[in-house]
């Protein structure tokens, strides 16, 4: 049995040379972006979460230029993540899983470790690389 696949249709390769209506175009939407700041939230749970805290992102050639303002997440943020996490975890049921030793890369099992050591105990010594909790 033999399968006809259809030929892929691409969009037109545009050159942006001087002069075209798409370099035009690009540019004018440049200089409309670069009159706007965004504001970018945490999402949680799968919604925008607006701490209040916020920082800049700049333009990383020119620093003076602020091109968006990110929430930054705190206490409160890091707890309704970690519900939303643990719901999730209820929900998925046997489906969640952590890969064993040997499939883990050794950076990603020390940074879930600070991770659960902070979550389980907030008690993690970065100098020692361990977990300072009775129940380590």
């Amino acid at each position: 049995m033999f399968f006809k696949v259809p030929t892929p249709k691409n969009e037109p390769v545009k050159t942006y040379a001087p002069g075209t209506k798409e370099r035009d175009l690009l540019k004018a939407k440049l200089d409309e972006l670069d009159r706007q700041t965004m504001e970018i939230p945490a999402i949680i749970d799968g919604k925008e979460v607006f701490s209040g805290n916020t920082a800049n992102c700049i333009e990383p050639h020119n620093h003076q230029h602020v091109i968006a303002k990110y929430h930054k997440c705190g206490e409160t943020e890091v707890n309704l993540a970690i519900q939303a996490a643990m719901k999730a975890k209820k929900r998925l049921g046997a489906n969640v899983f952590l890969p064993s030793r040997g499939h883990l890369p050794q950076g990603c099992r020390i940074a879930v470790h600070k991770i659960l050591c902070f979550v389980e105990c907030r008690h993690y010594d970065g100098a020692k690389q361990k977990c300072l909790s009775s129940r380590n």
